[in-house]
């Protein structure tokens, strides 16, 4: 097993050349600056919250489709991530929900189990050093 690190720009050179992009996890701090920085890419992106947000705005021009899963409930998966060429697991635990062991370990388990029952080719996981 190999751990790579990658700076944002050189993830967004590895996903470029993918057709569907699903970040999950798109609320959090870190999602929005991944879908920020995949926005100038050009690429189709699937934005994934546990709820969307009731003051998201939604900008008509950019090719982002907004969805709801919940990566500790694996029935709630598939829809969002079937047809992806690359998900990136941005999702964590926070003060405004979620328990650490079921968010960054289960979500993680669950979302990995459906990547591969769906052949998507490429899963990212964006993980902080605290956990």
């Amino acid at each position: 097993s190999t751990t790579v690190a990658f700076t944002s720009n050189q993830l967004i050179h590895q996903v470029l050349a993918q057709n569907e992009i699903v970040v999950l996890g798109s609320n959090g701090r870190t999602g929005r600056l991944i879908i920020n920085d995949l926005k100038s890419t050009g690429s189709k992106i699937r934005a994934v919250y546990r709820e969307i947000p009731k003051d998201l705005t939604i900008n008509p021009s950019d090719s982002i489709e907004y969805k709801e899963a919940d990566v500790t409930k694996a029935n709630t998966l598939e829809p969002v991530l079937k047809d992806a060429a690359t998900v990136i697991f941005a999702s964590s635990a926070s003060p405004k929900g979620g328990k650490v062991e079921e968010v960054d370990r289960d979500g993680v388990i669950n979302v990995a189990n459906e990547a591969i029952k769906l052949k998507i080719p490429k899963l990212i996981i964006i993980s902080s050093g605290a956990i």
